[in-house]
């Protein structure tokens, strides 16, 4: 697959302003299926959308026991992966935290990410079950 090889720096430059997003990533295991939970904030952050996907082809998430609206699906992924609904971008860029709280399971990764100049450069922190980064 042909791609933009990245470049690691320290520090971002000045021209990768502005933010235009962010994106937590939650990997977990729920009745033995690995997960990947997706949530998605504006610059402000905001919640947009969570998207829950198995990490293996053919294997998919556990169906709730009764039918329910996209709102209830969403607001379930939010309570299982623990997802803030608003994302404090200024707190966290001042101290970057996992955000573990609330989740109903151990989440083994969190990948934080903070997409900036339309993902030109995005800044990500990545923290394991228990780290602080």
């Amino acid at each position: 697959m042909r791609r933009e090889v990245p470049k690691l720096i320290d520090e971002l430059p000045l021209s990768a302003e502005p933010l235009n997003g962010i994106t937590i990533i939650r990997v977990s295991n729920l009745q033995g299926v690995d997960l990947a939970a997706v949530a998605t904030y504006s610059e402000r952050g905001e919640l947009f959308n969570v998207a829950v996907d198995s990490l293996k082809s053919g294997i998919y998430p556990p169906r709730p026991a009764k039918p329910q609206t996209m709102d209830e699906v969403t607001q379930e992924s939010i309570r299982q992966f623990g997802f803030p609904l608003t994302f404090a971008v200024d707190e966290f860029r001042k101290k970057p935290t996992p955000l573990y709280q609330g989740t109903d399971r151990p989440v083994p990764l969190t990948v934080v990410s903070l997409h900036y100049a339309r993902n030109r450069w995005v800044e990500q922190h990545i923290f394991h079950e228990g780290s602080t980064e």
